[in-house]
């Protein structure tokens, strides 16, 4: 994908009539991101008092591993790497 700015990527895609607007997507995301990582600490926690087998924690540990969640708070969505 060339080198642009994520807003004009956005942009350009053909989107349903029913899409929201940005500012909308962006208070879900700011909602969302927090509820995820409360979750990501519950399923550790739990897991390490034994609570829950540590390998439902692996899935956990390795999405938080990749870091998809930074390529979008840096500002690199569209880019490989």
């Amino acid at each position: 994908m060339p080198d642009v700015p994520w807003i004009e990527w956005y942009q350009s895609l053909a989107k349903p009539s029913w899409t929201p607007a940005p500012r909308t997507i962006g208070l879900i995301w700011q909602i969302l991101y927090p509820v995820i990582i409360a979750t990501f600490g519950f399923v550790f926690v739990q897991a390490g008092r034994g609570r829950l087998p540590l390998l439902v924690a692996l899935p956990f540990a390795i999405i938080g591993q990749k870091g998809d969640a930074a390529l979008f708070l840096t500002g690199d969505v569209g880019r490989s790497g």
